[in-house]
């Protein structure tokens, strides 16, 4: 139909020739569109039109009680205020298109009992800052679009709402207002097959199946976010030119994929982000900031930032857990499980504020630059920490398995306890907290400074801790096993308690102090310096040798 007066020829086809004497009436231009209308009406049914109205479809058309009702095939519409209309069939919309300017506050609802909307020519186009809504009690297919170019785009699908169109413009377009999409059966499909919209807010929920939206443009997830009820349909979104901002909740509930993908843009998600067991993928081509993300079944959490920064508030996962960027990751509470947790700065920082515990996957951090970690708990999982180009900063690491820190610049590291533990440094190493192996060994090596509280290996591991250009010193010191002490500057020792294993303390350029007991068991105990030995403390070797060497002292 393209005015009221058409809409009043299909409604009440008992009194098509009242309406074409009504038509006649009117200035030529509507009354050609009247009797068109008129003439292509097919069948009638009860409803409650505002009549054939002259200004160019100003009136209102049905009520949501009693709705304009057709069974037309092909419609052109033109009214100014709220309209119901209930199609029987699926719709094509003529050439003459669906032209629509609701009001502010108000709504026009088009209701489709058949299964698709097409186009022979025409688009359907809201002009108001009202909301377009479309529903539909089975499945849905758009082949044209749908625009709203003020206000707002409702679809309603007791089933699934497809893409019938082979290209990727947009079907559903409210670039200054929100579009909203709920469906019983599933949203879009993957590929060539999403939904493709405009709209500055989207908000999509289905029951099950899957959901696929894709836009050109920037957009904001808001209202009730973006929701996949159950089972093992993908939820995804991506922004192929633009920025995306999450501000509600994102949950696949089921066993499905969830992905946001912005390749071109920043991602920016402060509502929280939930899969199941599926994987839960976000991507950016610029910085990526979120707020709480979990997979609660053991899904993978997977971010990546293809140009710049990473910033994450928490994440939960009992699966693998693999964050990359190129620049600063600020992390902070992680919390992990049976698999992996990998954090990799390429050319930047990384700095977890909060604390990373998994039960026994492996934990593997690499920043080109500064690596700054508070708290790092695996029951079994090794641990490995490296900064390539900076300095490192632990506050303490726990696991059965090995830990191995490098770093280029300065390393300062709390309380440390594994199975093995290494530490490197291409400048100085600070261990303010207890250093603790069981079996394994303990190698320290610095090209700087070395000051370390407490040293142990409770059984038998072998201790070995070099300065190759510093000076080296500990509070205590204890092991059954091998202990090995070499710095270039001064040797200080504190308390060393040592059993079957040799004893070697060495300065290749310094002197040696004590400033506590030395005593082995039963294996030799060695002093050795290039200056000379500041001896003030006892030195106890059982059946061992004791042998003292000043080269110039």
């Amino acid at each position: 139909f393209r005015s009221a007066c058409a809409l009043a020829a299909v409604t009440h086809r008992a009194s098509t020739s009242a309406a074409s004497r009504s038509a006649l009436a009117l200035p030529c231009r509507a009354k050609a569109r009247c009797l068109a209308a008129i003439t292509r009406a097919r069948t009638a049914a009860l409803g409650s039109p505002s009549g054939c109205d002259s200004n160019n479809g100003s009136g209102t058309a049905g009520t949501s009680t009693s709705p304009i009702l057709t069974r037309t095939g092909s419609m052109d519409v033109l009214a100014g205020g709220t309209a119901y209309i209930q199609e029987q069939n699926g719709l094509t919309v003529g050439r003459g298109g669906v032209d629509l300017n609701s009001a502010p506050g108000t709504q026009v609802v088009l209701n489709v009992n058949g299964t698709s909307i097409d186009s022979s020519g025409g688009a359907i186009v809201d002009r108001g800052s009202g909301t377009l809504l479309v529903q539909a009690s089975g499945n849905l297919t758009l082949e044209t679009t749908l625009t709203s170019q003020q206000g707002n785009i409702t679809v309603t699908t007791g089933g699934q709402l497809l893409d019938g169109t082979t290209g990727e413009a947009s079907l559903l377009s409210a670039p200054n207002g929100t579009v909203t999409i709920t469906a019983q059966g599933g949203i879009g499909a993957a590929g060539a097959g999403d939904i493709d919209f405009t709209a500055a807010v989207i908000t999509a929920t289905t029951t099950s199946g899957g959901l696929h939206l894709q836009t050109g443009s920037s957009t904001t997830v808001g209202g009730a976010g973006l929701a996949v009820g159950s089972g093992s349909g993908a939820l995804a979104l991506e922004v192929t030119s633009g920025n995306l901002t999450v501000s509600s909740a994102v949950t696949q509930s089921g066993s499905g994929t969830l992905s946001l993908t912005t390749p071109a843009g920043s991602l920016n998600a402060s509502g929280t982000i939930t899969t199941g067991s599926g994987s839960l993928t976000l991507t950016a081509g610029g910085s990526l900031t979120t707020g709480a993300l979990a997979a609660t079944a053991g899904g993978a959490i997977l971010l990546t930032s293809v140009s710049s920064g990473l910033t994450v508030g928490s994440a939960t996962t009992g699966g693998v857990m693999t964050f990359t960027a190129p620049g600063t990751l600020t992390l902070g509470n992680l919390t992990g499980g049976a698999g992996a947790i990998t954090l990799t700065s390429t050319s930047g920082t990384i700095a977890l504020n909060g604390s990373l515990s998994v039960t026994s996957g492996a934990i593997a951090l690499t920043a080109f630059q500064s690596l700054t970690v508070g708290t790092l708990t695996s029951s079994t999982g090794n641990i490995t920490l490296t900064s390539t180009q900076g300095a490192l900063t632990l506050g303490s690491a726990t696991t059965a398995g090995t830990i191995s820190l490098q770093s280029a610049g300065l390393l300062t590291t709390g309380a440390l306890s594994g199975q093995a533990l290494s530490l490197q440094s291409g400048a100085g190493l600070t261990a303010t907290g207890t250093l603790t192996t069981s079996t394994g060994a303990l190698a320290l090596t610095a090209a700087g400074n070395v000051n370390l509280a407490t040293v142990q290996s409770t059984n038998g591991g072998a201790i070995t801790l070099t300065s190759t250009a510093g000076t080296l010193g500990f509070g205590s010191l204890s092991t059954t096993g091998a202990i090995t002490l070499q710095s270039a500057g001064t040797l200080t020792l504190g308390a060393l308690t040592g059993g079957a294993g040799a004893v070697s303390l060495r300065s290749t350029a310094g002197s040696v102090v004590t400033t506590a007991a030395l005593s082995t068991t039963s294996a030799e105990l060695r002093l050795e310096s290039a200056t000379t030995l500041q001896i003030s403390h006892n030195l106890t070797t059982g059946t061992g040798a004791l042998v003292l060497v000043s080269s110039a002292g």
